[in-house]
């Protein structure tokens, strides 16, 4: 108040509050004061974000592709059968869709909006819609000039799981497992931990200090020889991390 000038302060007075012409503008004649109103600054950091919106990540570009593609298709099938395109499926199943990517009878049955009786109508049709989706994205990087290691990587750091990059890769989870374990290998951080137990890291290390396996080597004879009792997958893990800590 006293910034805006609507009053003063008397000193001669021990500095007591006196009112001016303007305070006597606003009490008799309706003058309005303007006041500002103080924002912390995780506030007007929040409205600032607000206002510049955030570059969506690959994974988000390539769901929302792929989610406008499942409505073209929707769209088609209910033109063809005279009928609104939500009795086909839902906004809702197509973006769950787009987000879980099945391509099989019993991924697509894992999509909310999805029953025997929907799948029986238009599972294989909208399959066969995702699958052609991931082979076009997977052939654009490769046009790109992408490395197949370092897209790994890129898809890697977008957050998809191992399962989801082997779908939009059209590769085996075995491949890009390979993938994960060069690029570990080269320095790039990458978490094993979900897929490796401690228990299982120490069983296939002593196992290969015992047979005295050597980097590079196939893997195949210390899979027969732990009695098949862990996954290619894990093995490889298990001997890119002893190589490049020197626990073998």
């Amino acid at each position: 108040m006293l910034n805006s000038g609507v009053m003063d302060i008397a000193y001669d007075e021990g500095h007591a509050y006196r009112l001016n012409n303007a305070s006597w503008a606003i009490l008799k004649e309706g003058r309005k004061v303007q006041l500002v109103r103080y924002k912390p600054f995780e506030e007007r950091q929040a409205e600032r974000e607000a206002v510049v919106p955030k570059e969506k990540t690959k994974k988000e570009v390539i769901k929302d592709a792929l989610f406008e593609r499942l409505r073209e298709l929707r769209k088609r099938l209910a033109d063809d059968k005279n009928i609104p395109p939500f009795v086909i499926f839902s906004d809702a199943t197509l973006s769950d869709m787009s987000q879980q990517k099945p391509i099989s009878q019993a991924e697509m049955l894992n999509v909310s909006g999805v029953g025997q009786q929907k799948y029986q109508q238009y599972g294989e049709i909208f399959i066969r819609e995702i699958r052609d989706f991931l082979k076009t994205v997977s052939k654009s990087s490769s046009s790109a000039g992408i490395d197949t290691v370092q897209y790994t990587y890129q898809l890697y750091q977008e957050g998809y799981s191992i399962e989801e990059m082997a779908q939009l890769r059209g590769l085996s989870p075995v491949t890009i497992f390979s993938h994960l374990s060069k690029l570990y290998e080269e320095g790039k951080s990458i978490d094993f931990s979900p897929f490796i137990t401690k228990q299982q890291y120490k069983e296939i290390i002593g196992a290969a200090k015992a047979m005295n396996v050597k980097k590079g080597e196939s893997i195949k004879a210390l899979y027969e020889a732990m009695d098949m009792k862990h996954e290619y997958s894990v093995i490889r893990i298990a001997l890119t991390v002893g190589f490049k800590e020197g626990e073998i």
